[in-house]
């Protein structure tokens, strides 16, 4: 890379990189995830961190304030606009199919899963407008 920095790093998320916090309440966890997935824009990943960290009562919680720190490394609303050329198809899906995963599941009439998979395609397609 000619001496350059790397501008960002791309990490699996693997279970030893969780925060102990979110062991510890399985609905902070659910909740985290939630917006950790679904915000679309910086807009909304700050509103939703605002919102977690008022129903929990985490404001001073060290654990956090870190995360809170770091958010550029590891929110996906904070680099969704970059590129990364070399990641494996398999890789660039990951996130999707999570996501999928939450809407839709295997015992689904057609009909169920289509509706769904329009409401998830929905949101992306506003969130890229917007």
């Amino acid at each position: 890379m000619k001496g350059k920095a790397p501008m960002s790093i791309i990490t699996d998320q693997d279970a030893t990189m969780r925060c102990p916090a979110l062991d510890e309440d399985v609905e902070l966890e659910e909740d985290f995830k939630e917006f950790m997935n679904h915000s679309m824009t910086l807009d909304e990943f700050e509103a939703a961190w605002a919102a977690m960290m008022n129903k929990y009562g985490l404001k001073n919680d060290v654990h956090f304030q870190r995360l809170y720190a770091i958010k550029s490394s590891f929110v996906p609303a904070y680099y969704m606009h970059c590129f990364y050329p070399f990641l494996q198809s398999t890789q660039r899906s990951e996130g999707f199919n999570a996501m999928l995963k939450k809407y839709v599941n295997p015992n689904m009439f057609v009909l169920h899963f289509v509706r769904q998979y329009q409401k998830i395609q929905d949101k992306y397609l506003v969130a890229q407008d917007g």
